[in-house]
């Protein structure tokens, strides 16, 4: 089987492959070099023209400095000198690319891995991608892209990966409306409960009567005195712990100090000021209790 690349030569107007002639840049270097970038910054800026000449060049200091005055290129020329300097490899020396949201979408597509998660953070097309993602990628998509559709996190909460459907969850982009939607479909019980987690503090109270237990631990982070009073002997031990880690409230915490988990203990030797409660958990029978108590007292200074 050959290993010919046509990506390596350019095809002519009349159908005939030919390498690139671009002019030869003032040096052959094998790494960049920021002088020479500086010299061709100015060259392009006195002389657009340039641009497209040297859109072929190998010399990474050439090429970043392309990259770097694409917005000085007639706008319908851009995608012809961005196509052109993606087919020269290297891609680490067109990170400039990634700023420019329409055309990060380019790199998305090149093929080089570094680059295309630098650019699936900003490009403007999700949508056009997200079918071909690797799960890495469709993670880094969903927690860092600005621009994804309702359509592309339906896509990604029925990904057949829980971690692809957690990072989704932490997304800040997906309303209320669709983090409830996504809970009622969700089976994993960590990704249901990071979406619970995100959803604003009022849904999460109303949380706190569910019959999923998920929703009730969610329920217990919210800042709210009487959610904490009303969950505080649920039956599920890790409502009763997420209620330890997040109450001020001294009476829940003697309460729970002798709760017969040591889960629950642990939260409570974690998150109480109070010294004397720290004292006897001290010397509580689990060491993850007491372990908790130590980390307390050195965040506290005590």
């Amino acid at each position: 089987m050959s290993n010919f690349d046509e990506s390596k030569v350019n095809r002519q107007r009349d159908g005939k492959f030919g390498f690139k002639s671009a002019g030869k840049p003032a040096a052959s270097l094998s790494s960049f070099d920021e002088g020479l970038y500086n010299e061709y910054v100015e060259k392009f800026s006195e002389n657009e023209d340039l641009i497209e000449e040297y859109s072929g060049s190998t010399d990474p200091s050439v090429r970043r400095a392309v990259a770097e005055s694409l917005y000085l290129v007639d706008e319908y020329e851009r995608d012809e000198v961005v196509d052109e300097l993606l087919k020269g490899g290297n891609i680490e020396d067109l990170k400039p690319l990634c700023d420019y949201n329409k055309y990060a979408h380019h790199v998305v597509c090149s093929g080089d891995p570094g680059a295309r998660k630098r650019a699936l953070g900003v490009t403007f097309y999700p949508s056009k991608v997200i079918g071909g993602l690797s799960q890495e990628e469709l993670r880094y998509l969903a927690i860092y892209n600005d621009y994804l559709t309702e359509d592309d996190y339906d896509y990604l909460f029925t990904n057949g990966n829980e971690k692809v459907r957690e990072s989704a969850a932490f997304s800040d982009k997906i309303t209320d409306q669709l983090r409830t939607k996504y809970i009622g479909k969700e089976r994993d019980e960590s990704v249901r409960y990071s979406l619970a987690c995100s959803v604003s503090e009022n849904i999460r109270v109303g949380f706190a009567n569910s019959p999923d237990s998920v929703l009730r631990r969610a329920a217990a982070t919210c800042n709210n005195p009487a959610v904490h009073e009303h969950l505080k002997n649920d039956p599920d031990e890790f409502v009763r712990e997420s209620v330890a880690r997040q109450t001020k409230d001294l009476s829940i915490h003697q309460e729970l100090s002798d709760d017969p988990s040591s889960n629950v203990r642990s939260g409570v030797a974690l998150k109480t000021s109070d010294q004397k409660l720290l004292e006897k958990l001290a010397n509580d029978e689990s060491k993850d209790v007491r372990r908790n108590v130590e980390i307390n007292r050195e965040v506290r200074g005590l």
